[in-house]
């Protein structure tokens, strides 16, 4: 028999599949093909023995081709390339899981597979077995519904349907403290805390604030009772292991929920000026009353805390309430351009304006409705510093808003958006401003003012939302029928009668747990005259404020028992101040009708 000649081969190249034609001579009675050493198991020979057709097999690599027939075997003059095979997803299961789901996918091609994605997240690890018809691999962090690709040097393959990434369950894993009152700020820490829809303190709904992915900040809900603590998000809901004990408040303690308190005592500013500031919704959607307003200030020192409510509503446009508060020696009386950039530079727009003689700002606290669904931003700055002096922006959604303060500090802002009466643009209705008893309210920490005893100033007013116009909503409060105020360059408070700013009294107690648990004052409330009882042997000097922090009365006793009296005084909260052997001892007493 003639030896066999391969004269050419076409196509040069193919992947496994492809069907190749030889041309030669003497290939009649071929007995076995090979692509570089691999058998193909199937090929054709025409009558004349010049053609060879083959199917190039499963395992072939790039080499030459040999034909064996009874005259010998023939090897092509030049290599057959063999390409990567195109892989293919033919399916995956499951269709969903979360974030660390084991994901099996079944196709052909997939060795030598050298990405795979989930919607473009890439994925770090994955396996393939021998036959490359299956691929495992897991979820990874970040990844989104969409389809799965995988590249090998075949190309890439893309499943026909995507992957469903279900939100994963959340954890809550721990927080601190464990016990408090209401309006209370608890840090929650767990795991896919992000996208919480509701917090819940044993059921009770809270406002909240999400940090990141494993912290939430929670504030302790009006009405909450001792239990766990749930977060619920789209893949779940998370309860924490350990219980939340909700405490009765100290007394003297305010709860923060945007409602004014008896204990407030009396407005320490009344507005008389109607608005017609806003969208004109005086805090409702549905009812066209008046825009955002002020209609009267209450403050209240307890301990180390300073508390301030606000008559009134602050419109979900964008409208803002800034409040400056004159706290130490120093500040600014004209407000400058150089402080804090809080609120996209809104405190800067108000650069120009001039506060009161006597009243300089050192501290900066703004309040913006963002919607009306109830989310709000709240922001604090110390003036004429730099980005330390600066709180983060607290956003929260609900009624209560913890605060983040310099100094690892925190406050608490309550706000309460049912007010619907007061003033208005139609009219103010005579001693209305007075009565309302909800809005904004707050309760910082006078460290974070660095407070001095005496009377701290404060300035509240509304601005829109880019802090460049101020409405005529000012608290003090303006002469009655003054016009919204414009731009703030232009305004010097100087020019209107009265002061422009209320205050709160501030006295620094600094006595031994003894001497002060040993101070009473009695009967509490009381209608004029009550008793001072003080253990100690010397003389005491006392001081009765008023909630403007004016002394209606100074005193020198011996130690024991005295009695005072309030009889002629106007109804309200009264601070009573005792100083003996160099302590300082704060108390209050309610003188009623």
């Amino acid at each position: 028999a003639s030896a066999p000649v391969v004269s050419s081969f076409t196509p040069t190249s193919g992947q496994v599949g492809t069907v190749v034609t030889l041309t030669g001579t003497n290939l009649s009675g071929a007995s076995t093909v090979t692509v570089n050493g691999t058998l193909a198991t199937a090929f054709t020979v025409n009558l004349a023995g010049t053609q060879l057709t083959l199917t190039v097999p499963v395992g072939a690599t790039t080499g030459p081709i040999r034909v064996t027939t009874p005259g010998g075997t023939a090897t092509s003059a030049t290599a057959f390339t063999v390409l990567a095979s195109v892989p293919v997803v033919s399916s995956f299961t499951p269709a969903s899981g979360q974030i660390g789901s084991t994901v099996t996918l079944t196709g052909t091609n997939l060795s030598g597979a050298s990405t795979v994605t989930m919607n473009g997240m890439l994925v770090t690890a994955f396996t393939v077995n021998s036959a490359g018809t299956q691929l495992t691999f897991t979820v990874p962090t970040g990844a989104t519904t969409g389809p799965i690709r995988v590249t090998t040097p075949g190309g890439t393959a893309t499943s026909a349907t995507a992957f469903t990434v279900l939100s994963s369950v959340p954890v809550v894993s721990s927080f601190v403290p464990m016990t408090g009152v209401a309006g209370t700020v608890v840090t929650l820490t767990g795991t896919n805390l992000s996208g919480a829809s509701t917090v819940r303190f044993n059921g009770t709904v809270a406002s909240f604030t999400i940090t990141n992915t494993t912290t939430i900040t929670a504030v302790v809900p009006i009405g909450a009772t001792t239990g766990s603590i749930n977060v619920m998000t789209a893949g779940g809901t998370g309860t924490s292991q350990g219980t939340f004990t909700v405490q009765q408040p100290a007394p003297g303690r305010i709860v923060l929920d945007g409602y004014r308190e008896s204990r407030y005592g009396a407005a320490a500013a009344v507005q008389t000026t109607a608005t017609g500031f806003g969208n004109a919704t005086n805090g409702s959607p549905t009812t066209s009353l008046g825009g955002s307003e002020l209609d009267a200030a209450y403050t209240y020192v307890h301990g180390d805390s300073l508390y301030v409510f606000l008559a009134g509503n602050l419109e979900n446009n964008g409208n803002t309430l800034d409040i400056f508060f004159d706290s130490q020696a120093g500040g600014q009386n004209m407000l400058t351009s150089t402080n804090p950039n809080v609120d996209g530079n809104g405190l800067n727009a108000l650069a120009g304006l001039t506060f009161d003689t006597g009243f300089a700002a050192d501290y900066y606290l703004t309040v913006k409705g963002l919607s009306s669904g109830g989310v709000i931003s709240v922001a604090f700055a110390s003036l004429g510093t730099t980005g330390t002096g600066i709180s983060p922006a607290s956003t929260g959604t609900g009624q209560v808003v913890a605060l983040a303060l310099p100094g690892n500090l925190t406050g608490t802002l309550a706000i309460n958006q049912s007010n619907t009466g007061g003033v208005d643009e139609v009219a103010v209705l005579p001693g209305a401003p007075a009565a309302v008893v909800t809005g904004v309210e707050f309760v910082l920490p006078l460290a974070a003012l660095n407070a001095q005893p005496g009377l701290m100033r404060i300035a509240a007013f509304v601005s829109n939302g880019t802090h460049n116009v101020l409405s005529n909503q000012v608290l003090g409060g303006l002469p009655a029928g003054t016009a919204n105020l414009a731009t703030p360059t232009a305004i010097n408070f100087n020019a209107y009668a009265g002061n422009q700013y209320f205050g709160a009294p501030v006295v620094l107690a600094n006595a031994p747990p003894v001497l002060a648990a040993g101070v009473r004052v009695y009967p509490n409330p009381t209608q004029g005259r009550f008793t001072l009882e003080v253990p100690a042997t010397g003389s005491v000097q006392v001081r009765v404020l008023n909630a403007l922090g004016q002394a209606v009365s100074t005193h020198t006793v011996p130690g024991g028992k005295a009695e005072l009296n309030l009889v002629g005084q106007a109804p309200g909260i009264y601070t009573v101040c005792i100083q003996t052997e160099g302590h300082t001892v704060v108390k209050r007493v309610v003188l009623t009708q």
